[in-house]
């Protein structure tokens, strides 16, 4: 039997239901049951809620503030670089410049072939 949260009236009956002497014991029993969901179903909004949270944070830090922070340290030290940009760093500066050739796949493989 599915649950809907519990409002604010929703919350007022029930209590209304605890203390009225003229309720049955099954209702009395509903009624805290459907507190109880209420509390469990908040609590573990508030916890996925935080570990969100902590998430976020998590990955803040470890993509923009950690990297912004060493290359302060960096330029305070008298290093010069590129600025820090997450996720494409170099890629534009890479684009502009000149190719430099490289080996091919076959050249590699023959490289492997011949030192193994």
């Amino acid at each position: 039997m599915p649950h809907t949260p519990i409002n604010f009236l929703d919350s007022v009956l029930i209590s209304s239901k605890l203390t009225d002497p003229s309720s049955s014991e099954t209702e009395r029993r509903n009624c805290v049951r459907a507190k109880m969901e209420s509390y469990v179903l908040s609590s573990l909004a508030l916890s996925l809620a935080s570990l969100f949270m902590y998430c976020v944070g998590k990955v803040y830090y470890v993509y923009w503030h950690r990297p912004k922070t060493l290359e302060k340290y960096l330029r305070n030290q008298g290093l010069q670089g590129t600025s820090y940009s997450p996720f494409h760093d170099d890629l534009k500066q890479m684009a502009r410049s000149p190719k430099k050739p490289g080996l091919s796949l076959l050249q590699v493989l023959i490289i492997g072939l011949c030192s193994a």
